[in-house]
């Protein structure tokens, strides 16, 4: 699961249960989730969002480190799952 997130409100607190509850619903349709990346992105359309919210300026956001760390994750999770 891969969500994205921005910070005028709670934050990741807000990303999390929307990666639980779709996880919960693709379990329950016979899909595994083996895995949950929560990524800060940029709040579209407020600049006030994107600059002044609770983690700062996220303008841009996210970045190409932003998806090369989830790469690298999806790449280590790869190879535990083909491992067992």
């Amino acid at each position: 699961m891969f969500c994205t997130y921005s910070g005028p409100h709670t934050g990741i607190r807000e990303a999390v249960p929307s990666t639980l509850v779709a996880g919960q619903y693709f379990e329950h349709l016979g899909i595994p989730v083996a895995a949950e990346w929560h990524v800060v992105g940029e709040f579209h359309g407020s600049l006030e969002h994107s600059t002044k919210g609770r983690l700062g300026d996220i303008r841009g956001r996210p970045n190409g480190q932003d998806l090369a760390d989830v790469k690298r994750d999806v790449r280590e999770l790869l190879a535990e799952l083909r491992s067992s």
